[in-house]
């Protein structure tokens, strides 16, 4: 298993498989086979990486982005999925660190192969709480709008794959937020918002408003309110959420939440 890793001292993504540390050495945002690194390149932080990696592979669901190690001075960047891990063997290496957007999708990729079919879209839908027809209207939904064939099975969506047009704009070109995008969609529910929290009706207005959003994010917002709604046990949504829905963090959230019938879906540290 090879995971990728933040340590926060010293603000360095890394990828650890075993007991060897890999770092991008040459600046070029990505991180190979080629990059391994010793005790001595990273000081003491190296004994670190590594035991935060066996702490997080013992103790978490390592494919969820942000646990951290038993002191949280390191970070999970989640483990690498199939593609991610033929392009660290490869030559040309792979993305120092997952993006946003490449971690939101990712909580439907059951498999960790870097693409999401049908049956993986359906059970995402189930740990997020949703009852069996609308997990299935959504799996229905997210095929047409999203999927594609590809031998032989409809795929929705691969990982790092580009996303279709009418989308928020928060994300930015490498898959990350848009800090000022984000800043300027935060305003829009932050003028309603009273403590940080809005009904679902003021939510949906302050959407209606969103000229410049199209078809898709808006049915995306629909499945947003209802994770909320299951989080929250009432039809709020939170500024907070709003913003977990972006950096990845709100799927795992939610997914790790026990039901009324104890089911916890998700571990967490």
């Amino acid at each position: 298993m090879a995971l990728r890793l933040h340590d926060r001292q010293t603000n360095t993504h890394v990828i650890v498989q075993g007991d060897h540390v890999y770092a991008d050495v040459d600046g070029d945002r990505k991180i190979g086979k080629s990059d391994e690194v010793g005790a001595s390149a990273l000081g003491l932080r190296h004994g670190a990486l590594v035991e935060a990696a066996r702490y997080i592979d013992q103790f978490c669901d390592s494919r969820v982005p942000g646990v951290t190690n038993a002191d949280g001075s390191i970070v999970s960047g989640a483990t690498l999925n199939t593609v991610e891990q033929e392009e660290f063997e490869s030559r040309k290496g792979t993305a120092e660190q997952r993006g946003h957007l490449a971690h939101h999708l990712s909580f439907f990729d059951g498999r960790n192969r870097g693409a999401i079919n049908l049956g993986e879209n359906y059970r995402g839908w189930r740990n997020l709480g949703f009852g069996l027809l609308r997990a299935l209207v959504q799996t229905v939904v997210s095929a047409a709008v999203f999927g594609w064939r590809h031998g032989g099975t409809i795929v929705i969506a691969e990982i790092g794959r580009d996303r279709p047009s009418g989308a928020t704009g928060i994300y930015g070109q490498d898959g990350n937020i848009d800090e000022e995008e984000w800043a300027r969609f935060r305003a829009a529910f932050e003028r309603v918002a009273r403590g940080g929290i809005l009904t679902e009706d003021e939510a949906r207005a302050v959407l209606a408003e969103q000229v410049t959003l199209g078809f898709v994010p808006k049915g995306q917002f629909r499945s947003l309110f209802r994770v909320c709604e299951n989080m929250n046990r009432t039809k709020t949504i939170t500024i907070d959420e709003i913003r977990w829905l972006y950096d990845a963090s709100l799927f795992y959230r939610a997914a790790s939440m026990t039901d009324d019938g104890g089911r916890r879906t998700l571990s967490t540290p």
